[in-house]
């Protein structure tokens, strides 16, 4: 039973590290394209610089970045780590930021003569 555990184990290392490599190569090369990702559209069509965009994107990444902390520190690795209801609470926040003001500029109300 333990070496099926620890087979289970490499083979769910293996994936995701696949996983990463295959989504780092995308990235380098091109495939997955990243030239407007910061960069949203009114509904009159005209770009802006969305720093809600990048809040999302850096509260993700730091909300991401403490799980996995939390997973490699996991003593038993039985189960998943719990995630702190302040994490919780700082992603939900950015999403509704986000969403929030994404939903004011699909209202028109912030860019209408810009």
């Amino acid at each position: 039973m333990r070496t099926l555990a620890l087979i289970a184990r490499w083979e769910v290392t293996i994936l995701f590290a696949g996983f990463f490599v295959l989504v780092a190569v995308q990235l380098l090369t091109g495939r997955i394209n990243t030239r407007h990702l910061f960069w949203g559209r009114r509904k009159d069509h005209s770009a802006y610089f969305s720093p809600e965009r990048v809040q999302l994107l850096l509260v993700t990444l730091a909300t991401a970045f403490q799980i996995l902390l939390d997973v490699l520190h996991n003593p038993r690795g039985v189960s998943l780590p719990e995630i702190s209801d302040r994490w919780l609470v700082v992603l939900g926040s950015s999403h509704s930021v986000y969403l929030a003001s994404k939903g004011y500029t699909m209202l028109n109300l912030s860019g209408k003569n810009r």
